[in-house]
């Protein structure tokens, strides 16, 4: 079995991407899920399991916004597709204002 260091350093190079190739061990460890959000630029959190504990963590699920906001919100802007952030949080909260002003549109 690998240490939470060994899965952290695949995770760092992109041996792993995803939440489901994490062990099982290892899907309930905040620093590995952080190591996973901040090696694939927040993305992952969108293809979590809505009921994963991780969307529901109004912590992470702003800091992955805020990842992905940073490199890619030009783009998303220009599509007008801001509302599709709302995919990384759980529908709890989709109301909080906090996510709301960081994505910068109300949930549709």
């Amino acid at each position: 079995m690998d240490s939470k260091e060994e899965i952290i350093n695949k995770i760092n190079d992109q041996e792993i991407e995803y939440f489901d190739d994490i062990p099982k061990e290892y899907q309930n460890d905040e620093e590995v899920i952080y190591a996973l959000i901040d090696a694939n630029d927040g993305e992952p959190l969108c293809s979590f399991p809505e009921e994963s504990i991780w969307k529901k963590d109004k912590k992470l699920v702003m800091h992955a916004i805020g990842l992905y906001m940073r490199i890619y919100e030009n783009e998303l802007k220009e599509e007008e597709n801001l509302h599709i952030m709302y995919d990384y949080a759980h529908e709890d909260l989709h109301n909080d204002q906090d996510i709301i002003d960081l994505i910068g549109v109300n949930p549709e």
